[in-house]
């Protein structure tokens, strides 16, 4: 990477980030754009339950924020849950 020439943030608000037809997105999204930094919020999922798929596609955690809880439309104590990820591999 060429300082930022090369970088690519692909920035997404999934709103669940369990289901089969998100998760074929998600691999179409990082074998077109293969993103340095994926940044996915309101996932609905602790990232314990999803690690191994993020693994399968070549990423791993750079920053988790996790949910504490939620109600209705916003989140408690203003904290939204972020998965920040980037390439194992560049």
């Amino acid at each position: 990477m060429n300082g930022f020439d090369d970088f690519v943030l692909v920035s997404w608000n999934i709103r669940g980030a369990s289901n089969k037809v998100t998760w074929r997105y998600l691999r179409e999204m990082t074998r077109r754009y293969r993103p340095s930094v994926f940044m996915v919020y309101e996932t609905h999922v602790a990232f314990s339950a999803t690690q191994d798929r993020w693994s399968t596609l070549g990423f791993k955690p750079l920053f988790i924020q996790e949910a504490r809880g939620h109600a209705g439309k916003e989140w408690p104590n203003g904290f939204v849950p972020v998965f920040m990820l980037h390439p194992t591999h560049p």
